[in-house]
């Protein structure tokens, strides 16, 4: 995969996480949609009502569960800033009890839960200015049953596996993805259950054809590819 592009978690009232990512983690919400229910999206699934967020190039979507595909439940994803602003964005979270740790080579994070028990993570890997700005995702975490088979049918995607452990897989594209099996990381984070990424690719169709007997759904969407990975994890693939 050229690029990622978002990902949808699900939440229970829009209006409130909206609220939490704009007002409590000073992030700019782009859009909400209150789109009927029923009515089909871009990759022809039920459009419910969703808030957008900036997170760099890429988009996160806070969306109701009224369709699919659901948003991720309880997922732990990694947002990148400015090592000066590291300070900065210690004192923006100080009201939401943020758990700090230092993951080695002077990489430091900061760990809070949104209102529907997302764990955020904010990493000094970026740079830039002093400002608490986001500069992009760098990590999303999925639960899956079968370490083996699941970084089998990501590394057939173009990913490339660079790290491993009893309970975990990490592989790397254009965003890292953690493999879990149910287990708690840092600050309690969980994997997620349902999640849904997108992505851009030249050749979405090519980019899937070494996973189409192992997918548990692939279908044309458009110009591009929606596939669900054997753990129900929706992979929205677009033209880059």
């Amino acid at each position: 995969m050229d690029t990622f592009r978002g990902l949808a978690l699900e939440v229970t009232d829009v209006d409130r996480a909206a609220g939490f990512y704009r007002d409590r983690l000073g992030l700019s919400v782009e859009t909400t949609q209150l789109a009927d229910e029923g009515t089909a999206d871009t990759h022809g699934w039920d459009a419910p009502a969703a808030a957008t967020v900036a997170i760099g190039s890429a988009t996160l979507t806070l969306r109701r569960p009224t369709g699919y595909p659901r948003g991720g439940v309880h997922t732990h994803y990694a947002l990148s800033v400015p090592g000066a602003a590291f300070g900065a964005w210690r004192d923006r979270l100080a009201g939401l009890n943020p758990t700090e740790y230092a993951l080695g080579d002077g990489l430091r994070s900061l760990y809070v839960d949104d209102p529907d028990g997302h764990c955020v993570e904010f990493a000094a890997t970026g740079t830039g200015g002093s400002d608490p700005v986001v500069t992009g995702a760098f990590e999303v975490a999925i639960e899956v049953r079968d370490l083996d088979r699941s970084a089998a049918f990501y590394r057939d995607l173009g990913f490339t596996e660079i790290d491993r452990g009893d309970d975990r897989v990490r592989v790397r594209g254009p965003i890292d993805l953690e493999l879990w099996r149910p287990r708690l990381g840092i600050a309690d984070g969980r994997a997620g259950v349902h999640v849904d990424l997108a992505f851009g690719d030249a050749d979405p169709a090519a980019r899937v054809d070494p996973v189409r007997d192992a997918a548990r759904r692939v279908r044309g969407a458009g110009d591009g590819t929606v596939v669900v990975d054997p753990d129900g994890h929706h992979l929205s693939i677009d033209p880059a």
